[in-house]
């Protein structure tokens, strides 16, 4: 698995992440950096439920972040960056606000 630093010093264990939407197979988080980061405040995390996903599950994640460049801006939120936050893969977004529908 490949780590992006396109959101720099961004760490998911200092940051405040909430529940927006789950499935049997992802949760999907708001996240909130510290009021004293530099870093955009607000993202989307995107992580397995469990601690040991099935490798379909990580391979979802890494190919929605191998696309990446393909995706147009206009119309997608892209990837930012895949890390590990508890020992799971977690793929962030920037965030556009609004409600997951």
């Amino acid at each position: 698995m490949t780590a992006s630093h396109s959101l720099p010093a961004i760490d998911l264990s200092r940051c405040v992440l909430r529940t927006i939407s789950q499935d049997g197979a992802f949760v999907v988080c708001r996240g909130a950096q510290p009021a004293t980061s530099r870093e955009p405040t607000s993202f989307l995390v995107v992580m397995p439920v469990t601690e040991h996903p099935r490798p379909e599950c990580l391979q979802m994640l890494e190919h929605e972040y191998a696309l990446r460049a393909d995706l147009d801006p206009t119309w997608a939120v892209r990837p930012r960056a895949l890390l590990h936050h508890q020992g799971r893969p977690c793929l962030v977004f920037g965030d556009p606000g609004g409600e997951l529908v």
